[in-house]
C-alpha cells in the first residue's frame, strides 16, 4: 500500500515535467487541487509548502486556457497566511538568544559521525533553495522537514542523512541535492523544543535552571502546556526523562530544576481555553489568546439573551495558589463606552452572564403593567356591553 502510495505520487509529479505538451481538461485541474487538499492534510503542510505545491500547479496550468479561479483563490488563501505569520513574527519582541556562534562545523567532524538527538542540523536544499532550513533533532531522533514531515534520521551518518532526505524529495522535486551540515553538537548545549517563542539550542553554563532556559527562549507560547513539561537526559540506550510542573516552580522558585549538559526540554502543545456560561445564546467552551477579552468572548458565544444582567456579569478565576477570585464586570458600561472595564481573560476563566431577576421596577412597568392595563380595559368593555 504504501508502494503504491508513493508510485502515485511519482506519477502525479511527472506529469509536470510534460505539461507543455499535453491538453489539460477542467476535471484533471479539480482533480489535481482535490489531490492537493488531501496531501496537505495527511503531511500536515505549513503554508511555505502549500504554496510551493500550489505553485507548481499554476505552472502546469497557466497555459492551459481552463478556468483557475479556484486554484488563484486558493493561492491567496495561502499567501494571506504567510503575512499573518509574518506579521505575528514582527511583533514578537526580540530575545537575546545565548546560542555559541553559529559557525558550520561539517569540516570538524568525520565520516562516520552518528547524528544524535539534541544535533542542530542546517538542510541546505538545491535547486529548491526556499526549502533550506534549519532543524533540531527530537528526543526520539527525528526531524520535521517541508514536504517531507516527519522523519527519523538519528543513528544514520551525515552522508547517509542526505540520501535519506534525497530519495524522499525526489517524489516532490527533481533529482534534489541535499547537504547537511552540523551547527551544534548536542553534548555542548541544551535544548528546548516544543511550545517556546524561539526554539534551538542555547550554551549551557554552571548553574544553568529550567526557569531561565525558558526566559532565554522568549517565553512559552499561549498554546504551552506547563504541567508536563519534559526533560530528557543521558544517551539514547539509557536515556530517560523526568516531568517537571511549571506551575509549582512559578509559585515556588526554589523547585526550580538544574539542567545539564545535553539535556533536552520539551514544552508540549495544550490549547488553553475559557467558558462562557448563563444568558447568552450558545454556552461553551472556547479556545484562548493573549488578547481575548470580555466582550470578544461574549461574541464568540454569539452575544446576550433579552433575560441577560449585563450589569451583573462575573468571571470566575482560579489563582496559581489555588485560590478562587471573582471580579465584577459591568458589561453595560463598557457597551456605553466605558472600555476600561473590559478586562482581557486568562486560561481557565469562566464568564458568567446572570439572569435578570424575575420581578423588578422596570420590568414590571415595561413587561406585565401593559398586560393588566390590557385585561383590565377588556373586562371593562365586557362588562360596558353586557349591560
Amino acid at each position: 500500500m504504501k508502494k503504491l502510495y508513493f508510485f502515485s505520487l511519482i506519477l502525479f509529479f511527472y506529469s509536470f515535467i510534460y505539461s507543455q505538451q499535453t491538453k489539460f481538461t477542467q476535471n484533471q485541474l479539480d482533480s489535481d487541487l482535490q489531490y492537493y487538499y488531501k496531501t496537505y492534510q495527511q503531511k500536515k503542510f505549513s503554508p511555505n509548502d502549500k504554496l510551493y505545491f500550489l505553485n507548481k500547479l499554476y505552472e502546469k496550468y497557466k497555459d492551459s486556457g481552463l478556468d483557475l479561479t479556484k486554484l488563484e483563490q486558493e493561492i491567496n488563501i495561502v499567501k494571506t497566511e504567510l503575512e499573518k505569520q509574518k506579521n505575528k513574527q514582527q511583533t514578537q519582541p526580540k530575545v537575546e538568544q545565548k546560542i555559541v556562534q553559529q559557525t558550520e562545523q561539517r569540516t570538524s567532524i568525520t565520516d562516520d559521525y552518528k547524528i544524535s538527538a539534541g544535533d542542530i542540523l542546517f538542510v541546505r536544499v538545491s535547486p529548491a533553495e526556499e526549502l533550506s532550513k534549519e532543524v533540531v533533532v527530537s528526543p526520539d531522533g527525528k526531524i520535521v522537514f517541508p514536504l517531507i514531515g516527519t522523519i527519523k534520521i538519528e543513528g544514520y551518518t551525515i552522508k547517509e542523512a542526505e540520501q535519506i532526505l534525497q530519495k524522499n524529495l525526489a517524489v516532490y522535486i527533481s533529482q534534489p541535492k541535499v547537504n547537511i551540515t552540523v551547527r551544534f553538537f548536542s553534548r555542548k548545549q541544551v535544548f528546548i523544543l516544543g511550545e517556546v517563542k524561539t526554539p534551538g539550542g542555547y550554551s549551557y553554563k554552571e548553574g544553568l535552571k529550567l526557569f531561565e532556559l525558558i526566559s532565554q527562549a522568549g517565553g512559552l507560547t499561549q498554546y504551552a502546556g506547563t504541567k508536563n513539561i519534559k526533560i530528557y537526559r543521558g544517551e539514547k540506550k539509557e536515556q530517560k526523562f523526568i516531568t517537571v510542573n511549571l506551575d509549582e516552580i512559578i509559585t515556588d522558585r526554589s523547585k526550580d530544576f538544574p539542567l545539564l549538559p545535553g539535556d533536552i526540554v520539551e514544552v508540549p502543545k495544550q490549547p488553553k481555553s475559557i467558558s462562557v456560561i448563563g444568558e447568552v445564546v450558545y454556552a461553551g467552551t472556547y479556545d484562548w489568546h493573549e488578547q481575548l477579552d470580555v466582550i470578544e468572548a461574549l461574541s464568540l458565544a454569539r452575544g446576550y439573551t433579552a433575560t441577560a444582567k449585563l450589569s451583573s456579569v462575573k468571571v470566575f478565576r482560579q489563582l496559581p495558589n489555588g485560590e478562587k477570585q471573582v471580579i465584577n464586570v459591568n458589561v453595560a458600561e463598557i457597551l456605553n463606552g466605558n472600555l476600561q472595564k473590559n478586562i482581557k481573560l486568562e486560561p481557565g476563566d469562566v464568564v458568567y452572564v446572570p439572569r435578570k431577576p424575575l420581578v423588578s421596577g422596570s420590568w414590571f412597568v415595561n413587561t406585565v403593567l401593559p398586560w393588566i392595563t390590557l385585561i383590565t380595559s377588556v373586562l371593562l368593555l365586557i362588562t360596558y356591553l353586557s349591560k
